[in-house]
């Protein structure tokens, strides 16, 4: 699927001759060598491909989906589609559009209705499009159900308690959550909202690792040499109260929202031992902090205030017996992606997870994707070469 243009340890997880191509970019900022240098000490290892399928734990320097020699983004538009429709007349694409309903006849799927993604003006008539599937390609189809959510929370307190510069930020999220979240259909209109809830804190088991990933990611900044780089009485420290309120100003009213109050001034670190072994020294060392019962119960409630979810929104159309399993309560979609007791009738997409997938998701829909096409072909009776479909160039 994917084009890997770095060096990789384990070639035969990572294509080196895909439409997609993956790389580095041209530059890397050092922050990055700066993390990574930050967590090896703390016994997390630093590996070259942290989402091959094995790895549970390490850190890596993320690749991005960049042309390495182009310099330009690589995306699924460019890599497949264009390519295919210059060279062929049977690939139909329907953009800026949504589907209203499947026609279904006696238990077979004939036909998708669809309308436009936005409502049309009030004065035009609504005008809807059906779609039959014995005339032409079809649409992909969806259904809602329960989708699984990944959590996104920020620290480091008040953005605006920073002077002007160049700043990192850092983010922890959970891939596997205790917790799920829901969405149902409320109308018959398909312009209506969804009744969507994100399930954020449903369950208190996972308020313990959200904890701990806060601190576990505030205790890798800290040994960072970007945290304490900048040359300012409000460089990137821990400011108690008073400081922050002596720095900021009279209209400064956000000081002390968040962990403020709490935290003190961080002292200067201690030159590290000489060591032999591995040449990821820092050049300080700090001591860890320390969390009183207190800090945690604060830590706890900032998390319940500034909790998001993301792109990480699946799982709607499950993959799973229709009586379902111990991960999802009823399945849509049998193990080639057709809809239970529905004949013609397909789902691709990331609708399709079961659960969350611990890796990137963009890289998930393209494997979906190409999957989904095998099993078309199939379908229509290709086989052997043909299912080889290699993309046009």
């Amino acid at each position: 699927m994917r084009h890997t243009e770095e060096l990789a340890t384990n070639r035969d997880l990572n294509g080196f001759d895909g439409p997609v191509k993956v790389s580095f970019g041209h530059y890397t900022y050092p922050v990055a060598q700066d993390f990574l240098r930050a967590t090896e000490p703390q016994g997390i290892p630093t590996t070259d491909d942290l989402q091959d399928l094995v790895t549970g734990h390490g850190a890596e320097h993320w690749l991005k989906w960049i042309n390495r020699d182009t310099g330009r983004q690589s995306d699924s538009a460019h890599a497949y589609i264009h390519p295919t429709i210059r060279t062929h007349e049977n690939l139909y694409l329907m953009c800026n559009t949504k589907i209203d309903k499947v026609i279904i006849e006696d238990g077979e799927a004939v036909a998708v209705q669809c309308v436009p993604r936005k409502p049309p003006h009030p004065q035009q008539q609504q005008q809807q499009r059906h779609r039959n599937w014995r005339q032409g390609p079809a649409d992909k189809v969806g259904a809602q159900g329960r989708p699984h959510e990944r959590l996104c929370t920020r620290f480091f307190g008040d953005y605006m308690l920073l002077p002007p510069g160049i700043f990192f930020s850092m983010f922890y999220f959970l891939e596997y959550l205790f917790l799920h979240g829901s969405t149902y259909i409320t109308s018959a209109n398909p312009y209506d909202a969804p009744d969507f809830d994100a399930g954020s804190i449903n369950d208190e088991r996972d308020m313990g690792l959200m904890v701990w990933a806060y601190i576990k990611f505030r205790k890798t900044a800290r040994r960072m040499d970007a945290f304490f780089a900048y040359d300012s009485p409000a460089a990137a420290q821990d400011l108690n109260l008073q400081d922050t309120k002596a720095y900021g100003g009279p209209n400064h009213l956000s000081a002390g929202i968040q962990h403020g109050s709490w935290s003190i001034q961080t002292k200067p670190g201690r030159a590290p031992s000489a060591s032999f072994v591995s040449s990821s020294q820092p050049s300080t060392i700090r001591d860890d902090l320390k969390y009183t019962p207190e800090d945690i119960a604060a830590v706890e409630e900032w998390v319940k205030r500034h909790i998001e979810t993301t792109w990480h929104s699946l799982g709607t159309c499950s993959m799973a017996p229709k009586a379902g399993n111990l991960i999802v309560k009823h399945g849509v979609l049998d193990e080639r992606l057709n809809v239970h007791r529905v004949q013609g009738l397909k789902c691709a997409g990331l609708s399709i997870c079961p659960d969350n997938v611990g890796c990137n998701t963009y890289s998930t829909a393209l494997l979906i994707g190409e999957k989904a096409a095998m099993l078309v072909a199939e379908d229509l009776g290709y086989s052997e070469e043909a299912l080889k479909m290699k993309v046009p160039v």
